[in-house]
């Protein structure tokens, strides 16, 4: 639902005389929306990566064989009452760390040099 309307917001915030113009000149209009809206489109599908990635109540709610956990639940998991093996709980930290660094640093450039109409937050009178 976030998602839907945080690019919502930032396709309303594209002026609408782009549009037009677009639709005048008979060019397609994604090839014209697509490189504004692409550093948005970006932060959502990091953001949702994420999300999944660090799933952790779901499967600890529905999942009961261990072998099918995810890497932050069976980081939890190696975690004992009395005892924990910390250099093999951060050896893992790392681990998991690892994708969502490569996905940051992958679409960096795409992420810093926005070139669109900034999206501006607006209050909503109830």
């Amino acid at each position: 639902m976030l998602n839907a309307s945080v690019t919502l917001v930032c396709l309303s915030e594209i002026p609408r005389e782009i549009e037009e113009s677009a639709f005048i000149d008979s060019a397609n209009v994604m090839h014209i929306l697509l490189p504004m809206v692409k550093p948005t489109l970006v932060t959502l599908a990091i953001g949702s990566f994420v999300g999944a990635w660090n799933n952790f109540l779901w499967p600890l709610l529905v999942l009961d064989d261990s072998s099918m956990y995810p890497l932050t639940l069976g980081l939890y998991k190696l975690e004992g009452t009395f005892t924990s093996n910390t250099r093999l709980i951060a050896t893992g930290s790392v681990i998991a760390l690892a994708p969502i660094t490569f996905c940051s640093s992958r679409y960096k450039s795409t992420l810093w040099t926005a070139n669109h109409t900034p999206i501006s937050i607006v209050p909503v009178n109830l």
